[in-house]
């Protein structure tokens, strides 16, 4: 994206006046998970975070957006279906035995 006024690392950089000019945009990366580092002639006055998530569900739901930024996983775009396995225990002997006999019968 070419509103950016630099990178540093791993922390984005932007200048005063393109902070100010773009601020939306910037704003958006922060709600996103990025952190931004704000200068002011080539010094660094203020640094922008994400809010810290405030349950573990969130935590876990920025931590797949940050791996998914940095393209080690793909997140999907809806709810995965359940498959319809076919179930040969019963329920008195439970899923661990009838996997443990399926995996005997050489399934």
């Amino acid at each position: 994206m070419a509103f950016f006024a630099g990178h540093d690392g791993d922390m984005r950089t932007a200048t005063v006046a393109a902070l100010r000019d773009q601020l939306s945009e910037y704003l958006r990366l922060v709600e996103a998970g990025e952190s931004i580092r704000v200068m002011r002639r080539s010094k660094v006055i203020a640094e922008l975070h994400p809010v810290r998530p405030e349950t573990p569900e969130e935590a876990e739901r920025q931590a797949l957006k940050q791996l998914e930024r940095e393209g080690v996983v793909t997140l999907g775009k809806g709810r995965m279906p359940v498959p319809d396995f076919p179930f040969s225990g019963s329920e008195e002997t439970g899923l661990i035995e009838a996997v443990l006999a399926e995996r005997e019968e050489g399934w």
